[in-house]
């Protein structure tokens, strides 16, 4: 009878796997909608737990050094982003619009430039002087390209930016919530898994997802504490060297370094090909410089 009891019950788990996969397939396309719509609304709730998730080993280190409770730690560093945020929005992002406006209008003048000094250079085969034309206009519609698709970002950011308070606020309360009740929603999820597994899985299981938070909260910690470190480097070392717009191209580089591989390169693009057209030298600089400071990062920062 055991037998037949398990049979038949996974005999009717096959059966209403079937017909939920046959249902989703007919309707694929009200499945996604549905699920689209649901995922839309859960994305505070996302980004809130992402944030407490995030936050919590320095809302730990804090209370660990200062001997705090949990909430006035919390309260400390909410308060403590509030200024840095209140501070990036009244001085560092009029500067990036205006200086993103002011490069979207200084690119035609400075490809003028860049192309009566190539002529300058006498190059008489003509092959290589159209092949040198051409180049410099395809240079200049994706750079004007670029800088338009970012100004229309930016713009669009600012027209929605009333949905984005009410969402970063919800988030920001879900992600409170999460940290103030952290050992809560730990012991709830600990009941669960003992209860759909068993003690001895759910045990295993909880060591083992134990290591890889330790192992993935240092890494997304290094990860954020690296790219800061590299901006206020880049910051420093364009604003030296006399590169224009230094604040944003500091900005672009620390943000991309966040991606694996690429991030760094990518990042270097806007400040090489706008400094190149005020100033090939200084390009050549800039140049040296991502390439010293990858080095530096990969070998000295990235491994402290």
């Amino acid at each position: 009878p055991s037998d037949q009891k398990q049979v038949r019950n996974l005999f009717i788990t096959i059966c209403i796997a079937i017909i939920v996969t046959y249902a989703i397939i007919t309707n694929l396309g009200v499945f996604y909608l549905t699920v689209s719509k649901v995922l839309g609304a859960l994305t505070p709730f996302f980004i809130g737990f992402a944030v407490a998730y995030v936050l919590n080993p320095l809302v730990d280190r804090l209370i660990k050094v200062t001997k705090m409770k949990r909430g006035l730690a919390i309260a400390s560093i909410y308060i403590g982003i509030l200024l840095v945020v209140s501070l990036f929005v009244n001085m560092v992002i009029p500067s990036i619009v205006s200086g993103t406006v002011e490069i979207i209008n200084n690119i035609p003048s400075q490809m003028d430039r860049f192309s009566v000094e190539l002529k300058a250079l006498d190059l008489n085969n003509p092959q290589v002087s159209t092949y040198i034309k051409s180049t410099i206009l395809t240079v200049q519609d994706q750079l004007t390209s670029w800088a338009n698709i970012i100004l229309e970002n930016v713009s669009n950011f600012f027209m929605g930016l009333t949905s984005a308070i009410m969402g970063f606020v919800f988030s920001t309360v879900v992600s409170i919530y999460g940290l103030l009740d952290k050992d809560k929603f730990k012991k709830l999820s600990k009941t669960i898994i003992i209860a759909s597994v068993g003690d001895e899985k759910a045990m295993k299981f909880l060591d083992f997802m134990a290591t890889v938070n330790t192992i993935f909260s240092r890494f997304i910690s290094g990860l954020i504490v690296d790219a800061i470190i590299v901006g206020i480097l880049s910051f420093i070392a364009l604003s030296l060297m006399g590169v224009q717009y230094a604040l944003i191209f500091a900005i672009i580089i620390g943000f991309t370094n966040i991606i694996p591989f690429i991030g760094p390169f990518l990042g270097a693009i806007p400040a090489v090909g706008i400094t190149l057209l005020n100033d090939p030298i200084k390009a050549l600089w800039v140049i040296v410089f991502i390439v010293v400071l990858q080095q530096v990062d990969a070998n000295i920062i990235g491994r402290g």
